[in-house]
């Protein structure tokens, strides 16, 4: 399980090979689309198999619980809320 933020290399790389969200979506809208999936998880709904993998794959989950880490949730905070500010 990852401590420290997702860097943009890594986010774009795990959605490399998929045609997941808009077309041709910004690094902006990756995040999101990453921060939304996991608060999505947090209160346990599904998210589409996709998206769980990019999760997965970005190391924002413990292999051992299937719970996502505080850093990663609080990561998570700080993409969706200024929006709403």
């Amino acid at each position: 399980m990852r401590k420290t933020d997702p860097r943009d290399e890594e986010i774009q790389e795990a959605f490399k090979g998929t045609n997941f969200g808009p077309m041709g979506e910004s690094i902006e809208g990756q995040r999101k689309l990453v921060a939304a999936a996991m608060f999505t998880r947090v209160c346990d709904y599904g998210n589409g198999s996709t998206i769980t993998r990019i999760v997965d794959e970005l190391g924002m989950v413990s292999k051992k619980t299937g719970k996502l880490s505080i850093a990663a949730l609080r990561w998570a905070y700080h993409e969706i809320m200024p929006r709403f500010l």
